[in-house]
């Protein structure tokens, strides 16, 4: 039997967002029913709403006057109400729509996650690519911490994590996902800490209460430039595991 379909109402759709992305952020993959179970009334099937852009709508001269009204109740008892002259609507509506736009802004990137032993390294992939030098210092100084019987695991996290336009992508957002991330990670296991590798990566990295948090150069920057190890090594030796 094919069960009737139509299209999401917005507000619906918005709270199916909302609860994907609180799912993600606790490590769930979300689940959707495909078919209703056999011998009950089938459900209503909702399809993603198209993207739809509302047209502007001519504003007639007498328009502003209202406007103008609301702005000077808003503002301070002493300060006096503004004259036809004044272009007080101006600013704080073009402010309000700026920062708006910067909260909202989307970013993409990719970001190498890799656990050993007791602890957590991040570095930022700046062409979404592991390589497999890197990985091999990565294990390196993993096992000059943690000792030479430690294994390395690793996975590469991309953000967004589903290109849809009423997804969120922006940068909070990415922050608190890669938090869920390494969160889970910690809970798997005794996790001292987590070091991260190079500038980029701190942008994406929240801190933790009770987490150490060791900052050192990128491996990429490490095999470009060699010198870069030892100061990685001042940083990491006061943790070296002994015994």
């Amino acid at each position: 039997m094919v069960e009737s379909q139509q299209f999401a109402d917005p507000e619906l759709w918005a709270a199916e967002c909302r609860r994907r992305r609180m799912l993600s952020l606790q490590g769930i993959d979300p689940l959707i029913s495909r078919l209703s179970v056999q011998g009950t009334a089938a459900l209503p099937r909702f399809s993603l709403p198209e993207p739809s852009v509302r047209p502007v709508e001519p504003v007639e001269p007498a328009s502003a006057a209202p406007l103008a009204e609301m702005t000077a109740a808003l503002r301070q008892p002493k300060t006096p109400a503004p004259t036809s002259s004044d272009s007080i609507l101006d600013t704080p509506v073009t402010t309000a729509v700026s920062s708006n736009a910067n909260r909202e802004e989307r970013v993409r990137f990719s970001l190498l996650i890799a656990k050993a032993g007791s602890w957590v390294w991040v570095e930022s992939l700046p062409d979404a690519l592991v390589r497999r030098e890197q990985l091999q210092l990565l294990q390196g100084m993993a096992r000059a911490v943690e000792g030479a019987a430690i294994s390395l695991q690793h996975h590469q996290f991309d953000w967004p994590l589903a290109d849809h336009v009423h997804l969120p992508a922006d940068l909070q957002s990415a922050r608190q996902s890669v938090s869920a991330q390494l969160k889970r990670l910690a809970k798997e296991g005794n996790v001292q800490g987590w070091v991260i590798m190079g500038e980029e990566a701190q942008h994406y990295v929240e801190a933790a209460a009770n987490i150490v948090q060791l900052i050192i150069p990128s491996t990429l920057a490490m095999l470009e430039e060699p010198d870069l190890k030892k100061q990685a090594w001042q940083r990491l030796k006061p943790y070296v595991r002994t015994g």
